[in-house]
């Protein structure tokens, strides 16, 4: 798989980006509950004096708590200033944090590989390209969601179609009309046919 910079995709010609968008109002909730969750364990001690010892866990407990809670929070307001999705021509760009950006040819895309096969498939979806690791695509979390998602994954799946009529799995959309039109015609000619016998008769 190949990896490219941050700052090498930005000036790559042609590159359509979408970012992630921040679910604010459930972060801020999560600030919110560390903050008062931080207040409580501030005010066991004045309230209990610890009498009896075992008031002494509950600070504990609630600070950890805390913590998870404030630092999950930051953890995505992190995640939406430097991961995104991006795509030309030839390639979709997916950036991997620290690895940088992988580079997955449009060519090499299926529905299998893709992931998308999977009927259990769900808000991730996991590339695996032959004898390289699997790239997981985020499209949405609780916390966020890829801006235009519907429209990323369209044009995921539209490349996925094209490389399938390429490779000759399915046939071309104009194929397929054509072949349907004939079936109809056929179909209308033995019905005039019948009726024409039938009048006969």
């Amino acid at each position: 798989m190949q990896y490219i910079s941050r700052k090498e995709l930005l000036e790559t010609d042609g590159v359509t980006v979408f970012t992630y968008n921040l679910n604010k109002r459930a972060i801020k909730m999560f600030e919110f509950g560390a903050v008062c969750l931080l207040i409580i364990a501030a005010l066991i001690y004045p309230m209990t004096h610890f009498d009896p010892p075992q008031w002494k866990v509950a600070p504990v407990a609630l600070g950890i708590a805390s913590t998870v809670a404030y630092f999950t929070a930051q953890k995505w307001r992190a995640y939406v200033k430097k991961e995104y999705v991006g795509w030309d021509a030839t390639n979709l760009y997916i950036t991997q944090g620290s690895k940088g950006v992988a580079v997955v040819p449009w060519k090499k895309l299926t529905l299998d590989n893709s992931g998308l096969k999977d009927q259990f498939t769900g808000s991730v979806i996991y590339i695996h390209l032959e004898n390289e690791p699997v790239v997981p695509l985020r499209l949405v979390a609780g916390f966020v969601i890829l801006s235009k998602f519907r429209d990323v994954l369209a044009t995921i799946l539209t490349h996925i179609k094209q490389n399938m009529i390429e490779s000759g799995e399915i046939a071309p959309k104009c194929e397929q009309a054509d072949a349907t039109g004939e079936v109809k015609a056929e179909q209308s000619a033995a019905r005039d046919e019948v009726k024409a016998e039938q009048a006969d008769a």
